[in-house]
């Protein structure tokens, strides 16, 4: 609850000007964000670099994480402006990778993007697949060799390492090999609580396996699914858990099977959403994150569903 002084500061700040407010609040964001990362965006480190008091964040934004979503949000917006102008005059696919290799120049210049893990013990990794971030600022990320098979994912090269699931430090920025017992590692998701993590191997298991997580180690590897149905096999690429603890699975393995698989926690599947093409990844979204979007192979799919994801990301 508010002090007097902190509710009359909130009343006088909004009585002057409310929506001033809110831009001073969402750029100190954007801030703290680039300065000091995710797990330093606190509610009180983005208050002191908007010189006001920290229950405004609360007063206009609900959530330190809504005011967060509202900084990347302005942020995205700003650079897709920049983007559209700087491909408007573009006619060839070489002129727009041109283009696109130096928006990312300006981007890392500017501090927009920031190169987390390039190498492990000295090898450059193969391709990084997917992502997801713990509470405690740790990175967790899978990393397949699928960007260096061939040049159609991304630049043909010989894999410098095995296959493997890495986490990196929020603190020292050091990488750490979570696991490289995995055929080919691919997508990845915490539970709701974050005590455990999903991983899916897209390789000769295809199948999706679950994990407990101690601290910066995973302890008693488990099978989740195997991902077959009626007999048929087929892989979840990318993963994402609802605030159930189920578990939704883009899914390749044909017609029929393509699209998004549910799976409640127990590893038993509860729906699907078939799709006329692959579903590669997937994520919830919205105000209430109960917008579900899935990326398939050459379309973007959105379904309003009757739960709410588990994390932002």
């Amino acid at each position: 609850m508010a002090k007097a002084g902190s509710t009359s500061q909130l009343q006088g700040s909004e009585r002057r000007d409310p929506e001033g407010t809110r831009r001073r609040l969402v750029a100190a964001a954007i801030a703290a964000l680039r300065e000091v990362g995710f797990a330093g965006a606190s509610a009180r480190e983005i208050a002191r670099r908007a010189e006001c008091n920290q229950a405004l964040v609360f007063y206009h934004f609900g959530s330190v994480a809504d005011l967060l979503v509202a900084a990347l949000d302005e942020t995205s917006r700003v650079r897709m402006e920049r983007y559209s102008a700087a491909v408007a005059g573009v006619t060839t696919l070489e002129g727009l990778v041109t283009v696109g290799i130096g928006i990312f120049r300006e981007d890392l210049d500017a501090g927009h993007v920031t190169v987390l893990a390039e190498r492990y013990n000295g090898k450059p990794l193969n391709s990084p697949n997917d992502v997801v971030v713990h509470p405690d600022g740790g990175v967790w990320f899978s990393d397949p060799p699928y960007g260096i098979l061939g040049n159609y994912e991304g630049f043909q090269a010989t894999p410098e390492l095995k296959e493997a699931f890495y986490r990196i430090d929020p603190h020292t920025a050091h990488i750490d090999l979570v696991s490289d017992e995995f055929d080919k590692p691919n997508g990845l998701c915490f539970s709701p609580d974050y005590k455990k993590l999903y991983l899916c191997d897209t390789g000769a298991p295809k199948n999706v396996q679950v994990c407990d997580v101690d601290g910066t180690k995973l302890r008693n590897r488990r099978l989740f699914t195997d991902m077959k149905l009626g007999g048929k096999s087929g892989i979840a690429d990318g993963i994402r858990a609802d605030a159930d603890g189920n578990i939704w699975a883009g899914a390749n393995g044909g017609p029929g099977y393509d699209g998004v698989h549910i799976f409640n926690p127990a590893g038993q599947r509860i729906g699907m959403i078939v799709l006329p093409e692959i579903c590669a990844n997937l994520c919830f979204g919205g105000p209430k994150r109960n917008q579900l979007y899935m990326a398939a192979s050459q379309s973007l799919y959105s379904l309003y569903v009757g739960v709410q994801g588990a994390h932002i990301c």
